[in-house]
């Protein structure tokens, strides 16, 4: 099996990030029709909370995928079709690691 390189969205791209606070953009308006799926792994840069897992999003969904119940980082797939990333509570930065793959 050929892993596309990345940046290829034919069939799913690599995204990673750092600093990570404020909405962060992974896919554009307008990029995306029906549904996303991301596989992920994310840290606190200061804390030693991790997350890591899949997440499903259609438009106009979100799933928090780090939160030590103070401090929380959340991808949202945005309600005209595109993707961000961004700390949704807190105070704390973070750094991920996204494949993302959608139709």
């Amino acid at each position: 099996m050929v892993l596309p390189e990345v940046g290829d969205t034919s069939a799913g791209f690599a995204w990673t990030g750092s600093a990570i606070t404020a909405a962060q953009t992974v896919l554009a308006d307008g990029t995306l029709g029906d549904v996303v799926t991301v596989m992920y792994a994310v840290a606190e840069e200061i804390g030693s909370d991790t997350g890591g897992g899949v997440a499903t999003l259609e438009p106009s969904d979100s799933a928090v995928i780090c939160n030590d119940g103070t401090n929380a980082c959340t991808l949202t797939c945005t309600a005209g079709g595109g993707l961000t990333i961004a700390r949704s509570a807190g105070a704390d930065s973070y750094a991920a690691s996204l494949w993302v793959v959608y139709v």
